[in-house]
């Protein structure tokens, strides 16, 4: 791809197919896993709904529907919005920012869907063995995660880069 907006482009259609994507996984879990038993694959995979009223881990969970409004719904809603003008105002964005910025949004905006509609997001993943192992998430977590690595990944290539 050598035209930003073919760039761009790629990046809405990319942004829309993974928040489906999103989307489709939290229904499924809704549908499927709700009131069910755990389910555990290879013995490090567990399916398993939940609904999570805070952020990572459930923080924030016993907070004011006022602060976990602004905190969880508005901040997130602004950071988005900044992210989606900073790669709009480049005249050509480097393929992997605009990738990572789709990635991100995707799963931003799938986690804010879930929350402006439910109060709380859809989670359903859990990895972990014996001892070890993360807190519950969702395919939109690791999608921001992926996102947000691209994007680090461009801001360390161009630390170096004189600015023209």
């Amino acid at each position: 791809m050598k035209s930003p907006a073919s760039k761009r482009l790629a990046a809405l259609v990319t942004f829309l197919v993974i928040l489906l994507r999103v989307q489709g996984t939290k229904h499924w879990a809704s549908q499927t896993l709700a009131g069910a038993p755990a389910q555990k694959y290879l013995g490090i995979l567990t399916l398993s709904y939940a609904q999570n009223h805070g952020a990572w881990g459930s923080l924030g969970a016993t907070w004011s529907p006022l602060l976990r409004g602004s905190l969880f719904v508005v901040f997130p809603a602004l950071v988005l919005l900044i992210l989606v003008v900073h790669i709009f105002r480049q005249s050509d964005p480097p393929w992997l920012e605009a990738l990572g910025a789709a990635f991100l949004l995707a799963g931003g905006v799938g986690n804010l869907i879930d929350r402006v509609r439910f109060q709380y997001v859809v989670d359903f993943l859990y990895v972990g063995y014996g001892p070890v192992g993360t807190n519950i998430f969702n395919i939109a977590d690791m999608v921001v995660l992926i996102g947000l690595g691209c994007l680090l990944w461009v801001s360390w290539q161009q630390r170096d880069k004189p600015e023209p």
